[in-house]
């Protein structure tokens, strides 16, 4: 949904790329955020606030909280299942059910993503929802 000129205009450069904290992030470093002075993370909200005009931080409408919650979930149905261990990132060899291997890769993709749903909300919430139930019936 962010950067479908359908729904927002722009592309990815319009949100990554906003320079409004010069190079600490945004530019050419295609970061949201940097460390600042206190050691604290400062979040490039420029471009968010373009739309948004309420967002104090990337957790804005609790998002962060519950895509991280459901990463959680399905972690520990992956966990349980046996096709990874805790804190692991790979597979585990052996031989898996399909609807495992890519609840595993449903998994992957969002907990590599790092943006906890932030570039398309709906479908994030959605795909994990479906995997973490699908998951449960093995």
């Amino acid at each position: 949904v962010h950067g479908d000129p359908a729904f927002v205009p722009g592309t990815c450069a319009d949100c990554h790329m906003n320079q409004a904290f010069g190079e600490k992030s945004g530019g050419h470093t295609f970061k949201m955020s940097y460390v600042g002075t206190t050691g604290l993370p400062v979040q490039n909200l420029a471009s968010c606030q373009a739309c948004h005009k309420t967002v104090e931080s990337f957790s804005h409408f609790g998002l962060r909280a519950e895509i991280g919650q459901l990463l959680h979930d399905v972690d520990n149905e992956l966990i349980r299942i046996g096709i990874k261990t805790a804190g692991n990132h790979y597979v585990k060899p052996g031989t898996y059910p399909a609807d495992v291997a890519a609840g595993f890769l449903n998994w992957y993709l969002f907990e590599e993503d790092k943006s906890f749903g932030m570039h398309n909300p709906p479908y994030a919430r959605a795909v994990l929802r479906n995997t973490l139930a699908k998951l449960k019936t093995f």
